[in-house]
């Protein structure tokens, strides 16, 4: 399914529409589209690629109830980064797009992690390594790679 879509803003029309029609905010906080057409959902991940989206994931699923001998196919996209990037797309459904201000506004990762970003920022002015870091901080190394990167922490000289 290469070259759906002539450039971001068809993509954006796409997955936009899509949502409005056939999707859903969730508050635990993701955005789902549920649908039977598996193309349509592949279709949503190609706008997604474009977008530059890249946190979703597509599952079976139980399909819309109106269709009981159908098999669903369910998109779901979920970090903070994408769901504040699905705010950028034209999307009509003023309740969705409330909702999806509200949960992006709530899951906000900016202020729940200052305390760690600054210990870890700290640790990197002390020198130590980012596995030296993830074993003082309890965290996954990978979670320590990418705030570092996020953050833009430097390596300490």
């Amino acid at each position: 399914m290469k070259n759906l879509f002539k450039d971001k803003s068809e993509a954006a029309g796409y997955l936009a529409g899509v949502i409005d029609g056939e999707g859903y905010i969730s508050p635990h906080p993701e955005v789902v589209i549920v649908n039977t057409d598996i193309e349509l959902i592949k279709a949503c991940a190609e706008a997604c690629k474009m977008l530059g989206i890249d946190n979703y994931y597509i599952n079976k699923g139980q399909a819309p109830s109106h269709y009981i001998h159908k098999q669903g196919y369910r998109f779901i996209t979920s970090r903070n980064r994408s769901l504040t990037k699905l705010l950028k797309i034209p999307i009509r459904s003023n309740k969705k797009l409330d909702k999806l201000h509200e949960i992006v506004k709530k899951s906000n990762f900016s202020h729940r992690y200052n305390d760690e970003i600054a210990t870890l920022k700290t640790f990197r002015e002390k020198g130590l390594s980012l596995r030296e870091i993830s074993k003082k901080m309890n965290r996954h190394y990978i979670t320590i790679w990418r705030w570092c990167k996020e953050y833009k922490i430097p390596k300490s000289q």
